[in-house]
């Protein structure tokens, strides 16, 4: 089975490689991220369980879980999926370091897919280059080295 769109229109190299994966690979779970409600990720057994978090493994009361987690960073369209299991502490630290330095890394990409984050498709601007979503379409801008 494959889930190519016909309307992808994808190249003989992307359509073997999609095949390689949905041989190789069972879809276990499938969620849109832009949902009408909240979807809550529990690793415990059922809600009466102690929150563990994933990345420090402390429990209340020694951390708290107050935040909401994405399980999926947000600025990649997430709005919907949290994970239970992430204390405060970790969400914040991995929001102020891995996610920054993720998004940056992926910004021409997230502009180009015009992937809205919380204040809409961001801007790229970087290394002589400016890409930005205009009401005309994609805008790129290359300056000349000063």
């Amino acid at each position: 089975m494959s889930y190519a769109s016909p309307t992808m229109n994808l190249n003989a190299e992307q359509i073997e490689g999609v095949q390689y994966f949905t041989e190789k690979y069972d879809i276990i779970f499938m969620q849109s991220l832009v949902a009408d409600s909240e979807v809550r990720l529990w690793d415990g057994a059922n809600a009466s369980e102690p929150r563990v978090c994933r990345f420090c493994g402390k429990t209340e009361p020694d951390v708290t879980f107050a935040n909401k987690a994405h399980a999926i960073p947000e600025f990649l369209v997430n709005k919907s999926l949290f994970s239970m299991n992430e204390c405060d502490i970790c969400n914040k630290y991995v929001a102020d370091h891995a996610e920054v330095d993720l998004a940056n890394w992926l910004g021409p990409l997230r502009t180009a897919m015009q992937m809205f984050g919380k204040k809409g498709v961001p801007t790229y601007d970087a290394k002589g280059i400016r890409m930005e979503m205009k009401p005309t379409g994609l805008a790129i801008n290359i300056r000349a080295p000063p």
